[in-house]
């Protein structure tokens, strides 16, 4: 359970066991907050656990682009925008204009918006 900065939204985020288990098995640290520490602590141990994790996998990376891929994954396996805003801690139209490539489903309606528009002219009366 997180509860969003921007928004103050409590969201409950579920993740697979595996990726939990390896972020405990990292020398003791969590990236999960305990309750025992403050915000600023909680988001430089999740820096440093990062670091340490994009280092070992030799690749170069920030914790941010989870963010991005979360919310990428989530948009284009159909998940509603108001689903994503409220997990992100944004508004809708934020996670439009970020994301809009991403929402298979804006694309859609706007091509049967110009299908039916052709449909239409096509059955007007001429004249």
């Amino acid at each position: 359970m997180v509860r969003r900065a921007k928004t103050g939204t409590a969201v409950s985020c579920p993740i697979p066991n595996e990726p939990g288990k390896a972020f405990h098995a990292l020398q003791g640290e969590t990236p999960f907050w305990t309750g025992k520490s403050d915000l600023h602590h909680l988001t430089a141990n999740w820096r440093k656990i990062y670091t340490k994790t994009f280092k070992a996998a030799g690749i170069e990376g920030h914790p941010h682009q989870f963010r991005h891929t979360v919310a990428k994954r989530l948009l284009i396996s159909g998940s509603p925008v108001s689903h994503v805003a409220t997990l992100l801690g944004n508004t809708e139209n934020i996670v439009r204009k970020l994301y809009s490539k991403w929402i298979p489903e804006r694309q859609q309606a706007f091509e049967a918006a110009v299908r039916a528009t052709w449909k239409a002219e096509s059955a007007a009366p001429k004249g």
